[in-house]
């Protein structure tokens, strides 16, 4: 585990703070948890992104210069 400073805008640190006092945690708490969940969803996207390339080389049309349209989705 680490410790780390955050410069926080006073409505963020003020949701928190209503947030930690009305659930009796503490802000540290709230924010690891508010930052488990996003970094695990950025994970979960992540390994869909990479099972959607299951299977390209069997692709004849797919090339080396496509993998960023398999990485990281069409735009």
């Amino acid at each position: 585990m680490h410790t780390t400073q955050l410069t926080l805008e006073d409505w963020q640190y003020e949701v928190l703070r209503t947030q930690a006092e009305s659930e009796q945690r503490s802000i540290a708490d709230i924010v690891g948890e508010i930052l488990a969940r996003q970094l695990a969803g950025n994970s979960e996207l992540a390994k869909q992104r990479l099972m959607a390339m299951e299977g390209i080389g069997t692709d004849a049309s797919a090339c080396g210069r496509d993998h960023d349209a398999f990485l990281y989705g069409a735009r």
